[in-house]
């Protein structure tokens, strides 16, 4: 199979770029594309895609009917539709795209394809499948529909060509021929089943026919018109009604309409028969109710009669009631006055009791709250003398604490003036290591000058040597190059040099040619080494003046540090002083020990005389607590008295205002007559109470009994009444009933038996009326079975001609092979379309094998990759597919790198549905490299990945390296990629770099007006090589 590379690209007026020319090594290796995002390096990858199919995926769903020159022609082109890309292969092939023209299809294909595949029909499908990975979702193969993913599976499969005969097979639109032919035949074989069934049918008619027309004779419409007539008088003198049936016109449908008045008329008849034993009950029910229903009104005036005397006799027991009630009245107000007056009497003599009572209690509580006065005094000078003596021990502890507190503070200050003496040591000593610090480092300062001098010119010596040395290596690789080109053509036995034909001995030639590639490598290795001797003097120049420099840097952090520490001290005087209340310049230490001192033996006087005292405060405190106490006790229980005399007084002085003065100055023995004499009045009015009580309930009970006798009086009359208007209404009822059935006047039992005879009569004579219609609608069916004759034999002789009408088995027999012809053409296709499906279960099975052989090493290539690649493979997308006889449609779903995982969840959901957008990324990338490694249609082992790595944690950068590398070293791939990370790029260019392999690194770096600015390429030694490979073949 062999090799094709891309060598060339050029884009003009493409998206971003302006004139964009780009000549890539033509073999195995990196071309790397780097810069910020929205430079245009996404621009690169769609004019490769644009110019080899014609589209842009990304772009698809989003066109619409735009023109190409709306989206791809450069923004500040000069003209539109001036967008053009141009790509050249190694192997002479170059291919443009632009507005205006495209190139051949065929012709691309046949650069691309190898020639052991089969035929492509969508070359973009194939592209996208195992050479381009695009930044956008759309782009990426798991993120397609199923039936996009299944069309771009198809062509490498190479199951594509099977799919189209399962298709033109099985398809819908075979299938649907095969159900309209089916259908076509099924509907002859019906028509000729129906004609075969019909002439069968109308042969035995025909028989059935011709054999009653010669039993019976020819009935004349001339006599069966007659008898209509005469049928027809005979209805009208039976009271029927004629006029609708003889506006029919046709004579059956007249004796039809006949028939149906003397049946409705027989019916009623019959009806009448049944209803005349009910009209003999009806006769003797209404004669039975003559006395019920109370025709004269005697019983109803009785009635009336006896509820009026009972109503008279209640007025008079509820007048009588009514008037002993309001006696009953009378005496209860009686009773109620004299209560009232016993009350009151009772009331009085209470109060007057209370009051003595009260007046006692006051002048016994006056004498309690004077005696309390005169103690309350005494504790009051006792709860003072406690509180004066407690005051005088609180102030001498008060004054212990704040001298032991002075004391403290006097110490510390004491211990800090201690302190001064170290701190003034400490900052002499940081002074002078700062004096020292300074005097070393204006010595290094003198010497860092003439070093900083020799450096500068030892950079300039070793810009100078590596120049050399870069010339030296370009002349001893242009000459290792002549030579190995001249050492091709000469031998070991040579002896014409083929440069200058100057004869040499054999042998001699050949050892020449190597001294001088020899030499050559030699010269370059001296200058190396110098160029390493200068390194290594400008290091050690460079670490001696960093040593210079940090003396300067030791110099300033010792003068920092004496400045701390004198700084420290004159703030530990300063604070000193001022807690002493002394100068700076006093002997600061010396005043702090006398004010120690003085604080001491104060403190010691205050302990004295704390010592002095027999009671201490505890036993203060609690003697004023106990003298506070039982003076407050003492006081609530004055306050307590004095509100229990307020409130005698004040209920003394409410009943004085509610009795009178008067009455409180009554006498007791005059008050206990009066309330005597007032109950004896009140037993009294209570006796005149009770007894017309007694009278007033026997007045009621007659009352009552008066009452229930009216309403049992008034209770028969009214249902009286209502029996008498039951009887009324049912014997209205029953004449209604009698009058419907046809009979005048009240219901009698010889009225019913006249009508029973009526109605016999009326029956007898409609039975002669049906009589006879039977008779003329036979004579109108033997005349409608001689035309029904007439038209069959018509009928039957179209059909058949007049053999047929002669012999119809004959034509039975014609209509039988018809049908069987029919069954047998529709068999013959129901036999072609089993083949067919056969067949397709065939192709199935074949399908079938697709997942096997085709599906499952992708699946491995994929799984393998993300192994590889992937910082967490715990997920693998992976393609199933399911196949049916006239279809095969593809599923994605999801294998777990852990067996129990595999087993415990779900693996038939969605992948999208359980992996992140970047775990989907990075098996999109799995899926490409697997189907490029495993799909080898084209001569072109490529792939174009833009910027694979962005926003993908997923995918290990050095993973990525080396697989990557590895695809370059040992399958010959050509890798051309982007990355907006420029650190990114450089490490992918060393990678590559260090394993010899070709590498092109090219960096975007701003928007211009004239399109997107770029540095130059940068090429490796081994894409150096390959680039110029050409020129020198062309020369």
């Amino acid at each position: 199979m062999s090799r094709t590379y891309l060598s060339h690209v050029e884009l003009r007026n493409f998206r971003t770029f302006g004139r964009f020319r780009l000549d890539i090594a033509p073999g195995p290796g990196l071309t790397l594309m780097v810069g910020p995002n929205g430079l245009g390096k996404s621009s690169f990858f769609d004019g490769i895609e644009w110019c080899l199919s014609g589209r842009i995926r990304r772009f698809a769903d989003h066109v619409g009917r735009l023109s190409e020159s709306a989206y791809l022609t450069r923004r500040d082109a000069e003209m539109p539709n001036s967008h053009v890309v141009s790509l050249s292969f190694d192997a002479g092939e170059a291919f443009t795209r632009s507005a205006n023209s495209a190139p051949d299809a065929a012709r691309l294909v046949a650069a691309l394809k190898t020639d052991g595949w089969g035929e492509i029909k969508d070359l973009a499908a194939y592209l996208n499948l195992t050479h381009f990975l695009g930044q956008a979702a759309q782009q990426r193969f798991t993120s397609r529909n199923k039936n996009d993913q299944w069309e771009a599976l198809k062509g490498p499969s190479g199951i594509d060509r099977l799919e189209e005969v399962r298709l033109a097979l099985r398809g819908p639109a075979t299938t649907a021929a095969f159900r309209r032919r089916l259908a076509l035949q099924a509907a002859e074989v019906e028509l000729a089943e129906q004609a075969l069934s019909r002439w069968g049918d109308d042969s035995a008619r025909l028989a059935a026919l011709r054999a009653s027309a010669q039993a019976s004779g020819t009935p004349s419409a001339e006599a069966i018109e007659r008898d209509l007539e005469a049928l027809e008088t005979a209805c009208i003198e039976a009271g029927l009604d004629t006029a609708a049936a003889w506006k029919m016109g046709d004579r059956t449908r007249t004796l039809i309409a006949l028939r149906e008045r003397m049946d409705d008329e027989r019916a009623r008849a019959l009806e009448g028969q049944r209803q005349v034993e009910r009209l003999h009950l009806l006769a003797m029910r209404y004669e039975s109710l003559a006395a019920a229903a109370d025709t004269d009104g005697a019983a109803a005036d009785a009635a009336r009669e006896t509820v009026g005397a009972a109503t008279a006799a209640l007025s008079q027991a509820a007048l009588a009631s009514r008037s002993v009630e309001k006696r009953v009245a009378t005496e209860a107000e009686s009773v109620a006055q004299a209560k009232t007056v016993l009350r009151r009497s009772t009331e009085l003599a209470e109060a007057i009791e209370a009051t003595a009572e009260l007046a006692t209690s006051v002048a016994r509580l006056a004498e309690r709250r004077d005696a309390l006065s005169v103690s309350l005094g005494e504790t009051a000078a006792t709860c003072a003398a406690t509180a004066e003596a407690l005051a005088a021990a609180r102030a001498r502890q008060v004054a212990r604490r704040m001298l032991q507190e002075r004391r403290g503070v006097d110490e510390g200050v004491v211990a800090r003036a201690g302190r001064l003496a170290a701190l003034t040591l400490e900052a002499q000593t940081a002074e002078g290591r700062a004096i020292r610090a300074r005097e070393d480092a204006m010595a290094a300062a003198t010497s860092a000058e003439a070093l900083r001098g020799h450096i500068d010119g030892l950079r300039v010596e070793l810009t100078a040597q590596e120049a050399d040395l870069a010339t030296a290596r370009r002349r001893a690789s242009e000459m290792a190059d002549a030579i190995a080109t001249v050492a091709k053509h000469i031998g070991e036995h040579d002896e014409h040099c083929p440069v200058c034909a100057t004869e040499f001995a054999a042998g001699a030639l050949k050892i020449l040619a190597e001294a001088a590639s020899r030499g050559q490598n030699e010269e370059l290795t001296r200058q190396a080494q110098k160029v390493e001797a200068i390194r290594r003097s400008l290091e050690a120049a460079t670490a001696a003046l960093a040593t210079a420099d940090e003396s300067s840097v030791r110099a300033d952090a010792a003068r920092v540090e004496a400045d701390a520490a004198g700084k420290a001290l004159a703030n530990a005087r300063a604070e000193v002083a001022m807690l002493l209340g002394a100068e700076l310049g006093d002997d600061l230490a010396a005043l702090a020990d006398r004010r120690l001192a003085a604080t001491a033996a104060e403190l010691s006087d205050v302990e004295a005389d704390i010592a002095s005292t027999d009671a201490s405060i505890a036993e203060l405190a609690a003697a004023a607590e106990d003298a506070e106490r039982r003076h407050e006790a003492l006081r609530a229980e004055r306050d307590g008295i004095e509100r229990d005399i307020a409130a005698a007084e004040k209920r003394i002085g409410e009943l004085g205002q509610t009795l009178g003065g008067e009455a409180l100055a009554a006498e007791p023995d005059a008050l206990t007559a009066r309330i005597e004499a007032d109950r004896q009045a009140l037993a009294k009015s209570e006796g005149r109470y009770s007894a017309v009580q007694v009278e007033l309930a026997a007045a009621l009970a007659v009352e009552t009994t008066t009452r229930q006798r009216l309403d049992a009086v008034d209770a028969a009359r009214t249902q009286a009444e209502k029996a008498i208007a039951g009887a009324r209404t049912e014997r209205q009822n029953l004449t209604r009933d009698w009058t419907a059935a046809g009979i005048a006047g009240e219901p009698s039992g010889r009225g019913a038996a006249e009508h029973g005879d009526a109605l016999a009569r009326r029956l007898a004579g409609i039975d002669g009326l049906l009589a006879e219609a039977d008779r003329i609608a036979r004579a109108l069916q033997e005349l409608a079975a001689l035309s029904e004759l007439r038209t069959l034999e018509g009928r039957m002789a179209e059909k058949a001609e007049q053999d047929g009408m002669r012999d119809p088995s004959q034509h039975e027999r014609t209509l039988q092979q018809r049908l069987d012809g029919a069954r047998s053409a529709r068999r013959a296709t129901e036999r072609t379309q089993e083949a067919v499906n056969a067949y397709t279960v065939q192709l199935k099975k074949r399908v079938d094998r697709f997942s096997v052989e085709f599906l499952m090493p992708l699946n491995g290539l994929i799984e393998d990759f993300n192994k590889t690649l992937l910082s967490t493979p715990g997920e693998t997308v992976q393609f199933s597919a399911d196949t049916a006889v006239n279809r095969t449609a593809l599923g994605m779903q999801l294998r777990y790198a852990d067996e129990v995982d595999n087993s415990r969840y779900d693996t038939g959901l969605a992948p999208q549905l359980v992996l992140s957008e970047g775990q989907m990324a990075a098996n999109g990338f799995s899926i490409l490299c697997a189907a490029s490694v495993a799909y080898k249609w084209s001569n072109w082992r490529a792939l174009l990945l833009d910027d694979p790595l962005q926003h993908n944690d997923i995918v290990h950068a050095a993973a990525f390296a080396d697989v990557m590398r590895n695809l370059v070293e040992y399958e010959g791939y050509q890798l051309l990629m982007s990355s907006h990370d420029r650190a990114e790029g450089e490490f992918l260019f060393r990678k590559f770099d260090a394993a010899g392999l070709p590498c092109t690194m090219v960096t975007l770096t701003a928007p211009s007006r004239d399109g997107v600015l770029h540095e130059p390429p940068r090429h490796n030694v081994a894409a150096s090589k390959l680039l110029a490979r050409p020129l020198a073949e062309a020369s």
